[in-house]
């Protein structure tokens, strides 16, 4: 509502002009609602990520370039974000683990289904980091491959454990 204490102050135009500024200024108090309930929500999912101990990465097929959180990396040996390509990551892997994760990933482009897969890494730094990763692949409405999102677990404790349970001697039954 608007108004003027002289009659005829303000014309049709200025009434449309009004009305727009008042849409757009709608349009930002909305967007800014959904902006804090996305970052809201990105807070959450982080908060989850921590304390669960997992990395997320994401692959961007037009540029070929993956990119990592700080964990992701870490569980990696490499600096987090964009620095590097998919054929340069795979590098990393263990040399027998190598073919068996491409397999997995290309059956996820294939079938667009979910995968997941144990393998080794091979940290620049030396060493070597079993890890689990749970990925999936991201499609445009029109069908064309957009790239991948994931998670990553480091799950070398678990890999020792299970190895040092494999050593102990078995009592059977009779």
């Amino acid at each position: 509502f608007f108004g003027h204490s002289q009659a005829g102050v303000f014309t049709e135009s200025h009434e449309r002009l009004l009305a727009g500024i008042a849409g757009q200024a709608a349009v930002a108090i909305d967007n800014a609602r959904l902006f804090q309930r996305a970052q809201q929500s990105a807070e959450r999912t982080n908060l989850a990520l921590a304390a669960a101990r997992l990395g997320d990465w994401s692959w961007d097929a037009g540029t070929d370039m993956v990119n990592m959180s700080e964990r992701a990396a870490e569980i990696f040996g490499i600096p987090p974000g964009p620095v590097m390509t998919w054929a340069q990551l795979q590098q990393l892997l263990h040399q027998d683990d190598r073919e068996r994760a491409r397999l997995a990933v290309q059956r996820s482009v294939d079938e667009r289904t979910q995968y997941e897969i144990e393998y080794r890494v091979l940290p620049p730094a030396g060493g070597q980091t079993w890890v689990s990763a749970v990925g999936q692949t991201v499609y445009s409405k029109d069908g064309l491959l957009i790239g991948m999102n994931g998670l990553v677990e480091d799950i070398s404790d678990r890999r020792k454990l299970l190895g040092q349970l494999d050593r102990i001697p078995r009592v059977l039954d009779e």
